[in-house]
């Protein structure tokens, strides 16, 4: 009996056992497939948004094209005034003539008109697929920086901090969006200091903030190598490692880096 009893506990314990691998293994497939399947959603997306994009930016440059070939447009001509007619029936023929041409100039100009709103529109839900994108990637994001900082909800939640558009896109386009989030919140003076910018300092910083958030959130193991000091360029400027970099250097870095990529 005790070996009966033996058995069916050993069978009882690989059956838990057997059953909580495959539990398992069923949870990090599960994740796995919604991962994969996110990216595949965020790919098409993307690529729905740069068709939708250069669409629009096609039917802009040509509706442009179109306005400037064309000549000025002079102002619609009066109604005829039967005053000016010896008799009535070329004041009625003038009057036929006018009012065609008048239903020709509106049709131009409805369809003109039709066209620049199509365009917007096309703009339009580019940049709304985009901002979606950027949401979810933002939320994906957001879920690891939590585990890692258990007070996030409780901070942003208790923050009056107000994030401008140009702040609050770049947040969200950042890959340390959630820290920056964060850091934003629990000083709220920067945050003000930030809005108050212009849109190319307000890139160029939230990009900062990004790298020095990823230096504060993984320290280096110090080196065990010399120091070797600053690297030198071969122009022979000395360039600062980004993380010993000031704000201001880093701003004009990232400026001159801008600058080359344009003339490249």
């Amino acid at each position: 009996d005790a070996a009966e009893d033996d058995g069916e506990d050993d069978g009882e314990d690989d059956g838990e056992d057997a059953a909580e691998d495959a539990a398992e293994d069923d949870g990090e497939d599960a994740a796995e497939d919604a991962a994969e399947d996110d990216g595949e959603d965020d790919g098409e997306d993307a690529a729905e948004v740069v068709r939708l994009t250069k669409k629009a930016n096609a039917k802009l440059a040509e509706l442009l094209k179109k306005g400037e070939e064309s000549p000025e447009r002079p102002a619609p001509d009066p109604e005829p005034n039967p005053d000016d007619f010896e008799d009535y029936s070329s004041y009625v023929k003038a009057l036929a003539v006018w009012a065609y041409k008048d239903e020709q100039r509106k049709v131009m100009e409805d369809h003109a008109a039709k066209a620049l709103e199509e365009t917007h529109a096309m703009l339009a839900e580019a940049a709304r697929k985009e901002t979606e994108i950027d949401v979810a990637a933002f939320n994906r994001r957001r879920e690891v920086f939590v585990k890692a900082n258990p007070d996030y909800n409780k901070v942003m939640k208790a923050s009056n901090v107000a994030l401008n558009d140009v702040l609050m896109r770049e947040i969200l386009k950042s890959e340390q969006g959630p820290a920056v989030a964060f850091y934003l919140a629990n000083n709220p003076e920067v945050a003000k200091a930030l809005g108050d910018k212009n849109e190319r300092e307000i890139i160029l910083e939230v990009s900062y903030l990004g790298q020095k958030m990823v230096r504060t959130a993984a320290p280096r193991k110090p080196s065990q190598a010399p120091d070797t000091g600053p690297t030198v360029g071969t122009r022979g400027k000395v360039i600062r490692p980004l993380e010993n970099m000031s704000q201001v250097e880093y701003n004009q870095y990232m400026a001159e880096r801008e600058k080359k990529r344009r003339i490249a």
